[in-house]
């Protein structure tokens, strides 16, 4: 006797599971730099580069889990429309601040580290002269 899963019929592979939390997480890593001047002695520029980190990584976890999932999008557009579909992707990119969450923290750490060597860096050179 066949067992039929009527649940949960998508399998959890390395392109619609494991590629896309890779993807996710090389982002979470290069959205903070390049959001934050490279120069930047200002701790409030990089929190405000932090914030917008987050924001746009909702949303590239959304457009990373749309562009790999196999799911029918048009069915569930027909089913319950635009809004339920975009419902469906914004929970799984809420679902994906697991990832990215822990990799922005230690992003803005190293980037906060950057901010305070900078700065020893002008107060040593304006010492010495």
């Amino acid at each position: 006797m066949k067992r039929v899963d009527t649940m949960n019929d998508t399998q959890v592979t390395l392109f619609n599971t494991g590629l896309p939390m890779m993807v996710i997480g090389i982002l979470a890593v290069v959205v903070p730099r390049l959001l934050v001047q490279k120069a930047t002695r200002s701790h409030l520029v990089v929190a405000i580069g932090m914030i917008l980190a987050c924001v746009t990584m909702a949303v590239l976890s959304a457009g990373v889990f749309f562009l790999f999932d196999n799911r029918s999008y048009e069915t569930l557009i027909g089913a319950g429309g635009y809004v339920l579909a975009l419902e469906f992707l914004i929970e799984a990119s809420w679902k994906a601040v697991i990832l990215w969450a822990p990799l922005i923290l230690l992003t803005w750490l190293s980037l906060a580290q950057r901010v305070e060597r900078l700065r020893g860096q002008d107060l040593a050179e304006r010492n010495s002269l």
